[in-house]
């Protein structure tokens, strides 16, 4: 069984190395169909594995020039209200 998959694995890889770019995602987002219909879940939204899901489907992070760095600073400065909030109501308790 091992034998048969591995052979099969080897002839897609030898058939999508043959197809052009574009055809290549179409057979990853058809993969991903198939991942999905098999009862696979996708990963948990912000969790590490879906953003590698991501990026393996839609490529690299693009950002525009200090857009990181803003997006960043926003999470840091909402952690710090959160636990300032989350401080003050064990002090109510």
């Amino acid at each position: 069984m091992a034998q048969a998959r591995s052979r099969l694995v080897d002839q897609l890889v030898e058939v999508v190395q043959s197809l052009p770019e574009e055809k290549i995602v179409e057979v990853l987002d058809f993969a991903a169909d198939l991942r999905g219909a098999s009862g696979e879940s996708d990963p948990e939204r912000g969790s590490a594995d879906a953003i590698l899901t991501a990026i393996e489907k839609h490529g690299p992070l693009e950002f525009e020039p200090n857009e990181l760095e803003s997006i960043l600073a926003d999470i840091d400065r909402l952690r710090h209200l959160d636990l300032r909030d989350r401080g003050a109501t064990a002090l109510r308790h």
